[in-house]
């Protein structure tokens, strides 16, 4: 930090709300978000049925991944940004999703960590 800048909570705020970024991309990986765009299901609507999801919730989904630079528009079109197109579109022959669902059992016991280390020997 420059000598006499003010800190900010950005960096804090953003590891808070971490979570949510993980928990957007590894929803949209388990519902084939991904998987269905590269199909074609390349609009809300036709990604909302694909998935099997009500319209609200399928904006909603779509909103995160837009927000998060998961996918993007391209003339009225959704697509996939280039490395969840290699990585986490199921017929790729580069699919790595099921590496980032080895740790998802532990997902509840993370948010009890303090709990954890007050207790006596190791977590």
């Amino acid at each position: 930090m420059a000598k006499g800048a003010r800190p900010d909570t950005v960096r804090l705020q953003r590891l808070a709300r971490a979570y949510r970024e993980s928990g957007t991309l590894l929803a949209a990986v388990e519902l084939g978000l991904f998987t269905e765009i590269a199909r074609g299901a390349d609009t809300e609507e036709l990604l909302a049925t694909a998935l099997g999801l009500e319209p609200p919730n399928g904006e909603r989904i779509i909103v995160a991944c837009l927000g998060l630079g998961l996918i993007r528009r391209e003339g009225g079109r959704l697509v996939n940004a280039p490395d969840v197109d290699r990585f986490l579109v199921s017929d790729s022959r580069h699919y790595a999703a099921p590496w980032m669902f080895f740790t998802k059992p532990d997902w509840n016991e993370w948010g009890q960590l303090a709990d954890y280390l007050r207790r006596p020997g190791p977590p």
